[in-house]
């Protein structure tokens, strides 16, 4: 019995004392000072917080998420004008195809020769500088008409 007398645990009211100090003394350490927080707004007013430009860890579209006042161009529009003159009716049936620099067909199509002049609105992919256009008909003798447009 007397062992048992000696090994007495300590009271709820101790370890519960000792807890509390301990929550007090952390949060103490972790408030940092005392600026209100109209002093903070104000701090926040004069200097702006800018984030730093760095190049993207990943290619995924999902990892690069574009601001609002950024833009990516994969195409434009351009309207080409085409004056047909008389040389080119030597056949009944008149073709127009249209082409960029990698030989790549855009247009192509039988067009009315009866009008003076044709404009044709075409999608064109980015960093397109140079058309060429060809007229023909469907005859051997009518003689191919090439010519090239600077964008």
């Amino acid at each position: 019995m007397t062992a048992s007398i000696l090994r007495k645990p300590p009271p709820h009211s101790y370890l519960l004392t000792m807890v509390l100090i301990a929550v007090l003394c952390l949060s103490a350490c972790g408030s940092g000072g005392g600026s209100s927080a109209k002093e903070q707004h104000q701090d926040q007013q004069s200097s702006p917080q800018t984030e730093p430009i760095s190049e993207p860890q990943s290619k995924a579209l999902a990892d690069n998420n574009l601001t609002s006042d950024q833009r990516i161009q994969l195409h434009h529009n351009y309207t080409l004008h085409i004056a047909l003159d008389d040389s080119y009716l030597l056949g009944d049936r008149l073709f127009l195809k249209v082409y960029n620099t990698a030989a790549t067909t855009l247009f192509l199509a039988e067009i009315d020769g009866s009008q003076e002049a044709i404009s044709l609105t075409l999608n064109l992919p980015a960093g397109t500088n140079t058309l060429y256009y060809e007229l023909f008909g469907n005859t051997q003798s009518t003689a191919l008409n090439r010519r090239e447009v600077q964008l």
